[in-house]
């Protein structure tokens, strides 16, 4: 094969991986524009994340462990569902998996369905707080969320025990 064969299939493997490139660096442009909006919702509330994470685009969350404050965006379309918790009023977390077992013809499978983080309130008065880190119904793929659901739940269980002490 010569030089034009050579320029012929890398320009066909360029115009093949280009759409998941340019898809990438999409995801990429959205996580740090979220973040950034996580940041200045901290801001104008006096705090000072040093902890923060962003992922699909669609999701991001924060804390100030001096104040000890959460911050959590969702993006739902245009709009920006953010919830702000007190960990001194939380008495613990924990990651809630929900999934399904699917029969397949090689014999089954589990589809997560959603990845949770679950506040719970030292007040039983008050519902748990459920932070969505994954849903199948918003992206049909799972790629990480749920060891970033479990990194979250390990600091903000860090962030309750020093209170406790």
């Amino acid at each position: 094969m010569g030089i034009i064969g050579y320029v012929i299939v890398f320009g066909l493997v360029l115009l093949i991986l280009s759409p998941i490139i340019a898809g990438h660096f999409k995801n990429v442009r959205k996580d740090k524009l979220l973040l950034e909006t996580l940041k200045n919702s901290g801001s104008a509330k006096g705090l000072s994340l040093t902890m923060t994470d962003s992922w699909k685009g669609a999701y991001a969350i924060g804390i100030d462990p001096e104040k000890r404050r959460l911050i959590y965006l969702r993006k739902a379309g245009e709009s920006i569902q953010e919830e702000l918790e007190d960990l001194s009023s939380v008495s613990d977390c924990r990651v809630d998996i929900t999934s399904r077992t699917e029969k397949t013809p090689n014999g089954s499978m589990t589809v997560v369905e959603a990845v949770n983080l679950i506040i719970r309130y030292i007040d039983k008065t008050l519902s748990d707080k459920k932070l969505e880190f994954f849903n199948n119904k918003v992206f049909h793929s799972l790629a990480g969320e749920r060891a970033l659901a479990e990194k979250w739940q390990k600091k903000i269980s860090s962030i309750l025990q020093t209170k406790n002490r």
